[in-house]
C-alpha cells in the first residue's frame, strides 16, 4: 500500500534537493531511477536540478524507495547528503 499525504498539490520540491538525494544513492542507482520513473519525477532518465517537482509525488517515491532499501540503508545514504 502506498503512502498518502494530504498535501496541497501546488507545493513543490526543488530538483536540486531531489538530485542531491539521487547522488547519494550510488549503491542503489537502479532502485532510485525505477521509482523516479514510476512516479513521473524524471525527465528522460534524469532530474532537472533547475526544475520544481510536486512534493506529494516525491514523498510517495521516497517512501517506496525507503521500503525497498530498508530504513538502515536509507539512514546510511542520507548521511552522504551534504
Amino acid at each position: 500500500m502506498e503512502h498518502q499525504w494530504d498535501i496541497d498539490p501546488s507545493i513543490e520540491v526543488s530538483g536540486g534537493a531531489i538530485g542531491s538525494m539521487v547522488d547519494a544513492f550510488q549503491q542503489y542507482p537502479s532502485i532510485v531511477t525505477k521509482y523516479l520513473a514510476k512516479y513521473g519525477l524524471d525527465k528522460n532518465g534524469t532530474i532537472d536540478r533547475s526544475a520544481w517537482y510536486p512534493l506529494n509525488k516525491w514523498l510517495v517515491a521516497y517512501a517506496a524507495i525507503a521500503k525497498d532499501v530498508g530504513l538502515n540503508s536509507l539512514y546510511t545514504i542520507g548521511k552522504r547528503i551534504p
